[in-house]
Parts: structure tokens; C-alpha cells; sequence
């Protein structure tokens, strides 16, 4: 999880630099508890 986490995080910042990883981790949480 951590790994996939890493990456999500990089490619957050590359697709949009301007967005803060907070938003990331929002989505992330939300996707697991879709889950």
C-alpha cells in the first residue's frame, strides 16, 4: 500500500502540480471505502 501510495502521491503532482496532496489522500480514502 505504501508503494502504490508513493506513486499515487508523484503522479498526483505530475498530472496537477497545483494540487496539494491532502486532495490525493481525500480521493484515496474515498476509493477505499468504496471498496
Amino acid at each position: 500500500i505504501e508503494n502504490s501510495l508513493e506513486k499515487g502521491i508523484k503522479h498526483s503532482k505530475l498530472t496537477k502540480p497545483n494540487a496539494g496532496t491532502a486532495e490525493f489522500l481525500i480521493e484515496l480514502e474515498n476509493t477505499r471505502s468504496i471498496k
